[in-house]
């Protein structure tokens, strides 16, 4: 029984870095097309964000809360009272819609707020398999061996055991990331969120969070047919708003528009984090796909909720 449950509590939290975080997005803008004047705020699902409305003094009060829902995945409440008290001043409002409020005593002005997953690639990014196909992201299927390099930077391929978010089709906002070979031998781009990991040292499992990429950073890249990932330097950090898809591979590392990326966040550290996930991956193994598949939805039905997020943290 103290072995079962072990068993148990380390793949909850292997569970826990699948669905590791979901965070809000809230923008306001001065046109009624959200499309001038943006200003936006970051924070925790369901956390009260202060947002501003650009040229004016005026402030509110506003909660994201993101649902279970794949394609409809919140509702936002604005307040007049910047620490979210009282009875919201505008109807709940459905993830990444525009809409115009008028809040009583303020001017009409629009706002938009999107349910962002930590740990994502954009769906329309490209991966190249042990075949030599490449597959966009969205198109990969559980059993696909996908390019990924070993512990030491050596080309290889990983077979695919999860896929999460699949049949998404709203955007969220992600980081595209540009880079060129040290060599010049390759070019090219990686569009992902800012928790996905990137790889920091050629020989050695080091990754960092593609938030803090810069231009003028090192990353490493696989040019194709090379036998080794080579360094590359970020030339432009840009953003853009894609549907998301996150694939994790048996040694939970992926080379995706051709940059080698793990297939975790930055909750633990890769080599812990590699652990825990290593029940998932037997219970894969034994051909319970399908109950890995079941546990992840729970997992991130779990993270969007109060109680779910407050286990997460204190992991």
């Amino acid at each position: 029984m103290k072995i079962k449950g072990v068993t148990l509590m380390l793949v909850f939290l292997g569970l826990s870095l699948t669905a590791y975080g979901v965070s809000v997005k809230v923008c306001t803008y001065t046109d009624t097309s959200c499309s001038s004047g943006e200003q936006c705020e970051e924070g925790d699902n369901g956390s009260c964000l202060t947002v501003s409305v650009d040229g004016t003094s005026e402030q509110y009060g506003a909660i994201g809360a993101c649902t279970e829902s794949e394609n409809a995945s919140g509702l936002l409440g604005l307040f007049s009272e910047t620490n979210c008290s009282g009875t919201p001043d505008a109807d709940a409002i459905a993830d990444d819609t525009c809409s115009v409020v008028n809040p009583v005593g303020a001017t009409n002005f629009a706002i938009r707020f999107e349910c962002q997953e930590d740990i994502c690639f954009s769906a329309y990014s490209s991966v190249r398999l042990s075949d030599g196909e490449t597959k966009s992201v969205q198109d990969v299927k559980v059993g696909d061996s996908v390019e990924s390099v070993d512990s030491r930077g050596r080309r290889t391929f990983s077979e695919v055991y999860l896929i999460q978010h699949e049949g998404k089709v709203s955007a969220t906002t992600l980081r595209r990331i540009h880079y060129s070979t040290v060599d010049g031998k390759g070019s090219g781009a990686i569009t992902l969120s800012g928790a996905h990991m990137l790889r920091k040292a050629k020989e050695e499992d080091t990754f960092v969070p593609a938030k803090t990429i810069e231009k003028g950073s090192t990353i490493f890249v696989v040019v194709q047919d090379e036998l080794e990932a080579t360094e590359a330097l970020v030339t432009e950090v840009s953003s853009v708003r894609h549907p998301v898809r996150n694939i994790h591979t048996m040694n939970d590392r992926i080379v995706v528009d051709g940059v080698v990326a793990s297939s975790t966040t930055e909750l633990v550290p890769f080599s812990v984090a590699r652990l825990l996930l290593a029940p998932l991956k037997l219970l894969y193994k034994i051909g319970l796909h399908e109950v890995v598949t079941s546990f992840d939805a729970y997992a991130h039905k779990l993270a969007k909720t109060s109680t779910g997020r407050k286990i997460l943290s204190s992991l």
